[in-house]
């Protein structure tokens, strides 16, 4: 699979957190013969993809995707307001800032907190990913007993993709 296909996945949560629907698609990937010396069902021929995507409200995301990043990985929320940043360095970690003229009343102007989850924290915990590999399907359980509609539908869950066309196909596909 292209590394382009596999960071389309980072789109599900920017897209839950804005509420926003991709409209415009860019992706590259650099091809990489490294991976072939490898016997590992994970190889996909491509050292970096990089994709950015314009939301219909007209916000820029953009992912990066490495072979040598391993897997730490985190989202950064950029605005005119102030910043928001999680993972990398920051562990489970989330860390707020603001721009020094719009501190709210009573706020500083950076800091760092433990969020935790709403419901079912040491269920989301336990399935991976964190909680990545529980909502979803938690949601669909809540969908299927209460009637309750997921943020992720069927229009919007094909909209986070895969994107066909943004990367080199694999070996034999």
């Amino acid at each position: 699979m292209p590394r382009t296909y596999y960071v389309t996945h980072a789109l599900g949560p920017l897209m839950h957190v804005t509420g926003e629907m991709p409209v415009k698609v860019n992706a590259f990937a650099i091809h990489s013969d490294v991976p072939e010396q490898y016997d590992d069902f994970r190889r996909n021929y491509d050292a970096l993809a990089m994709m950015n995507v314009i939301t219909d409200d007209g916000a820029l995301f953009r992912f990066t995707g490495c072979s040598a990043m391993g897997s730490r990985s985190g989202y950064r929320f950029a605005g005119e307001n102030g910043c928001v940043e999680t993972g990398r360095t920051l562990g489970s970690m989330v860390n707020l800032s603001y721009q020094p003229w719009l501190i709210p009343e009573g706020e500083e102007r950076s800091r760092t907190y433990d969020p935790q989850w709403p419901a079912n924290a040491e269920l989301a915990e336990k399935a991976g990913h964190g909680g990545g590999d529980f909502r979803p399907v938690w949601n669909f359980i809540r969908y299927l007993t209460k009637g309750a509609e997921p943020f992720f539908n069927v229009y919007r869950g094909g909209a986070a993709g895969p994107f066909p066309g943004s990367g080199q196909c694999p070996p034999g596909g």
